[in-house]
């Protein structure tokens, strides 16, 4: 998950230009006749930017004009954040049909659904199976995942704190580094969101996540996901 390294001036004049080629009928044809890769590329680079801008709803039109794929995690990100929710609902649902083992993609699909007041068993059936998502290899996010499917099991109105603690003290979290960090805040940040509404939390934990060494230098997408939900906040 990685950044495309363009300028922001090139990529925002490539935008401007393909985009206006596609307005002109006379070139349609000789647009059309140009490898798609080429297209996607300047497509993708162009909603990335608008993305670091905090702008994802121009993302989400960009991403929407590329053709439909099981690999487009971004476009289902960028519509969560611009509160696009059943969007980015069947995007994650779709991901997940070629990528079943992902957590990650698991645990914003679920959100996704209870930013729409989904019923509890229908956020439950987006986690996998006893909340184990034992094919990522990443503990962060198969401790992220083991959260939402416990608290979702639990009786409504029960207290989610020593579950967050349970998640947030994990012995990987602390040997693995500030990127682990930064991932454990984000998506208790996301829960806090979408599955226990407390705005005030999920504020202090997304400041948090960015607020780390990895929150502060990395150009991983998630870290201008979440600098887009805080975005949302302010």
């Amino acid at each position: 998950m990685v950044f495309v390294n363009l300028s922001s001036c090139l990529v925002v004049f490539l935008c401007w230009f393909f985009i206006t080629l596609l307005s002109a009928p006379s070139v349609v044809h000789s647009l059309a006749a140009q490898p798609q890769v080429n297209r996607k590329a300047v497509m993708t680079a162009a909603a990335i930017e608008f993305v670091k801008n905090r702008n994802p709803a121009e993302a989400l039109s960009l991403y929407n004009n590329l053709p439909a794929s099981p690999y487009l995690w971004q476009r289902g990100l960028v519509a969560y954040c611009a509160s696009e929710f059943e969007v980015a609902g069947k995007q994650f649902r779709f991901d997940r049909s070629v990528n079943g083992g992902d957590g990650e993609e698991a645990l914003w699909e679920c959100a996704s659904l209870a930013r729409l007041n989904r019923p509890r068993s229908e956020l439950l059936d987006s986690l996998p199976p006893k909340g184990l998502s034992s094919n990522d290899p990443r503990a962060v996010i198969r401790d992220s995942v083991k959260l939402y499917y416990d608290f979702l099991s639990l009786p409504p109105d029960s207290s989610p704190a020593p579950l967050v603690e349970k998640l947030l003290t994990s012995s990987n979290i602390e040997t693995d580094g500030d990127k682990t960090r930064f991932y454990a805040d984000l998506y208790v940040a996301l829960f806090y969101e979408s599955l226990c509404p407390s705005p005030t939390l999920a504020r202090s934990y997304l400041a948090q996540a960015l607020n780390t060494a990895y929150g502060k230098s990395s150009n991983d997408f998630m870290v201008a996901t979440a600098d887009n939900m805080n975005r949302n906040k302010s």
